[in-house]
């Protein structure tokens, strides 16, 4: 059991470690330039701390799973939260209040219901689903459920 687990977790933190390692390495050839080049390394410093951190909440998570703690539900209704972020364009400020409405889309080739769909589901569970943009660019969409919403559900 312990080797599966160890399977598991090994990417998860090999990830963020390997990215510390690239934005280190550029991070020295930015530096040694004639003039640094401030700009860049200041966005290789940031994504290293960004993903130092992400290294350590993985393993503080993996810590609360072997001492049997509950897990954390991120939501103080004890909803279970997910959040998918992105380091895109983000949204523009003005769709944002639309984004989840039937038939509206930004796409030429679009139709506007995916979101809309999606939205009406987790609102059928006791859920909810929404979306901001994020600081540093790019967006965040998230949605929380209930805990015990798949109670009832016939399985096959």
């Amino acid at each position: 059991m312990l080797g599966e687990q160890g399977a598991l977790i090994a990417p998860e933190v090999g990830q963020p470690l390997s990215t510390i390692v690239t934005n280190g390495e550029a991070y020295l050839r930015w530096l040694c330039r004639q003039p640094p080049n401030m700009a860049e390394i200041e966005g290789c410093v940031s994504r290293m701390t960004d993903e130092g951190n992400r290294a350590a909440q993985i393993v503080q998570r993996v810590r609360t799973l072997i001492k049997g703690a509950s897990p954390d539900r991120v939501d103080p209704e004890g909803n279970v939260v997910v959040a998918v972020k992105d380091s895109g364009a983000g949204i523009r400020e003005d769709n944002l209040p639309r984004l989840f409405e039937p038939l509206f889309t930004t796409r030429s080739s679009g139709i506007g219901m995916g979101l809309a769909i999606s939205s009406s589901i987790l609102e059928a569970h006791g859920g909810q689903i929404w979306a901001s943009n994020n600081p540093e660019g790019g967006a965040t969409f998230s949605f929380s459920l209930p805990p015990g919403m798949t109670q009832g559900v016939v399985r096959t």
